[in-house]
């Protein structure tokens, strides 16, 4: 085995046992602010209120000891059978450590979550795309509109609740030989599909 393999190895194995102890010292810290604490193919999960959201965030960003300076992207679930409806996750990166950590939050489709553009610049078109997609709003944003789907389109396309072939059908008509929309009946009520 070469030098240079040996000098990765001992960085690679340094940086795991300083995220490890600044893992015990962040669930002291963060105690009052988080509710739980997991794991998923080793990557930590923090579960956190909507109200503490801004504050969790803005301290894994700040703190020298964590330096999670970048937000990589913001993942929404749908689960329409549970009293909360949506799971909120957002991926941060650490590239001095060169690590991720998902911060998870659960909201109704009747609440809003607080906008988080003046932490990381990047989340200004996500949110926007969280909004347009599953129909999750973001208190204090300053350009929250559509940005994938049209203004006048009805609906949330990535709900489970939202019909797959949609509300209309555009189709060209020979005869009057122009673009038409007509709106689709359904024979069929929504199911829903359970896990048995």
């Amino acid at each position: 085995m070469s030098n240079l393999n040996i000098i990765k190895k001992q960085k690679i194995s340094m940086i795991q046992s300083i995220i490890a102890n600044n893992e015990k010292q962040l669930v002291k810290l963060l105690a009052p602010f988080i509710w739980k604490l997991s794991r998923n193919n080793n990557s930590l999960i923090i579960h956190t209120t909507r109200y503490n959201l801004e504050f969790v965030l803005s301290y894994l960003k700040i703190n020298s000891l964590y330096k999670f300076s970048q937000l990589a992207d913001i993942i929404a679930l749908d689960f329409p059978q549970q009293p909360i409806r949506f799971v909120v996750n957002y991926n941060l990166l650490s590239l001095f450590y060169s690590t991720r950590i998902l911060v998870q939050t659960k909201i109704n489709e009747k609440l809003m979550l607080p906008s988080v553009v003046s932490l990381y610049s990047s989340s200004d078109w996500l949110e926007r795309e969280v909004l347009d997609m599953f129909g999750i709003y973001f208190k204090y944003h300053t350009d929250l509109r559509r940005i994938l789907t049209d203004y006048g389109f009805v609906g949330f396309p990535l709900r489970k609740d939202f019909p797959l072939t949609g509300y209309s059908e555009f189709y060209y008509n020979d005869n009057i030989q122009d673009i038409e929309n007509q709106r689709l009946f359904f024979f069929q009520a929504h199911r829903l599909l359970l896990n048995e």
